[in-house]
């Protein structure tokens, strides 16, 4: 408990197991921020647990390993944590690298920092039936492949963090990483690190995450990310499916937050169940996408009691460095997408004059091409670019988004969609039952191209 550094490094081997281990650190939960990031001259990465470190257990590459009923607290930095050998690409294995580890039936309690850390690209972690709670960093973090965090109870930390790759290197447009499925966790009270439980990012593709349950959640619950720029790629092919996600506050004030939100390519949101039990409440949003993702099929969901119940919009971007009348940087949100996708060809980009006024739009020039390496947008003619002026994008055809089949219910607003759409959005078969306590602000508004058929409204019976 006084002693630094990690209790057990593992370097090497080929098949090691640990069982019924107790480890104890000294930095709890209440010393979060001391062991976070520092800003420190010269030191653009310091973290606190740089300068005073412990965690359970190290791994450096064995090919396979177990850990059995161990428990840990008070550890600063990660916890368990495994920094291996992998492999690249389409090159010929390393002759020893991590091809599993698993953790189960642990528990990690009251630390200063992340439950489970792998801060490489190895094969077949999983995290079953372990509990998380009180902890000042990640429940998960991982860029690693082939990852299961499955069965467990998490409450008081932060999220379960896929991704993060923070590379755009070609060899992940031949074997990408963060490859992940969550499954069958639940999720209790408030996030004590982080925007939301479940989050996916930089790099992270596939992802499935299902069946998880969500109990008084003061918290957002999933977060998948299509955000990239020079050091990460989009996080895309997303299932989310079947997750029960109860947004209750039922101690403290709450929290701004939403079910679901999802700004990545080739995502699928089906048969979830969003809510609240304690009447509207303003605080909780739904479901929220994001223009330009692509393929977005949003169907079968359950949306009750929140102030927006789905909402779409933009992601903006902004003239950085100017190049030549035809080339520039963006700055912004706008993501970069990936080598073998779409890359803007033929999008027109789309002016915002007054940045405070989404919805004041002035058509510009057409883009040629997207450089996916160097983040250059070229455009078909010569146009005077501004510094730093505000853009979003519209697809020729739309962005293919098919939402249908869902029942949104009892919320302020049902509906909010400030979108392009396009000849492949469409929207239908939804049920939209206005609450009987709803003011005379319209409870579902729609801007943008959408095709429209055989939504069934309820509750819209008075004049107004």
């Amino acid at each position: 408990s006084n002693g630094q550094g990690t209790c057990i490094t593992v370097d090497g081997g080929s098949s090691v197991s640990f069982s019924r281990l107790r480890f104890r650190g000294f930095s709890s939960f209440a010393e979060m921020k001391k062991m976070a990031y520092l800003p420190a001259e010269g030191y653009p990465h310091m973290w606190g647990f740089f300068a005073q470190h412990c965690n359970a257990i190290t791994f450096r590459t064995p090919e396979r390993a177990t850990v059995e009923n161990c428990h840990a607290t008070g550890m600063s930095a990660e916890c368990f944590y495994s920094g291996s050998v992998s492999r690249k690409g389409n090159e010929k294995p390393p002759a020893h690298f991590q091809q599993s580890i698993t953790y189960r039936n642990c528990t990690v309690s009251d630390c200063a920092r992340n439950a489970f850390n792998n801060n490489d690209f190895a094969e077949n972690t999983s995290v079953l039936d372990c509990r998380i709670e009180d902890i000042g960093g990640c429940a998960w973090e991982g860029a690693s492949r082939f990852v299961k965090f499955m069965g467990n109870y998490v409450t008081n930390a932060g999220p379960v963090a896929m991704g993060n790759i923070r590379s755009r290197e070609k060899h992940f447009d031949t074997l990408p990483s963060g490859q992940h499925i969550v499954s069958n966790n639940t999720f209790e009270g408030t996030l004590a690190y982080g925007n939301s439980y479940i989050a996916a990012s930089a790099g992270a593709t596939p992802v499935i995450i299902s069946n998880n349950i969500f109990v008084n959640l003061n918290a957002s619950a999933i977060e998948v990310s299509g955000f990239g720029n020079v050091r990460n790629l989009p996080a895309s092919n997303m299932i989310i499916t079947g997750n029960a996600i109860d947004l209750t506050c039922v101690s403290g004030e709450s929290r701004s937050r939403f079910g679901i939100s999802a700004s990545t390519n080739d995502s699928t949101i089906s048969n979830n169940q969003i809510y609240t039990r304690n009447g509207i409440d303003p605080q909780v949003k739904g479901i929220l996408l994001a223009e330009p993702a692509h393929n977005i099929v949003m169907n079968d969901n359950t949306i009750r009691g929140c102030n927006i119940g789905f909402e779409a919009t933009r992601t903006t971007g902004s003239i950085g460095e100017i190049i030549d009348a035809r080339s520039f940087k963006s700055n912004g949100r706008m993501p970069w997408p990936r080598r073998d996708t779409y890359r803007y060809q033929g999008y027109q980009i789309v002016w915002i004059p007054n940045h405070q006024e989404p919805n004041e739009l002035l058509d510009g020039p057409v883009i040629e091409s997207f450089d996916p390496d160097e983040g250059v947008f070229r455009l078909r003619e010569d146009f005077d670019l501004k510094a730093n002026a505000v853009f979003v994008v519209r697809a020729p055809q739309g962005f293919s988004w098919n939402i249908h089949h869902n029942i949104i219910s009892d919320c302020t607003q049902l509906v909010n969609l400030n979108i392009f759409g396009g000849p492949t959005a469409m929207f239908s078969n939804n049920i939209l039952k206005r609450s009987a306590t709803a003011s005379g602000e319209p409870a579902v508004e729609i801007h943008g191209q959408l095709q429209r058929v055989n939504n069934q409204y309820s509750g819209f019976e008075g004049p107004e």
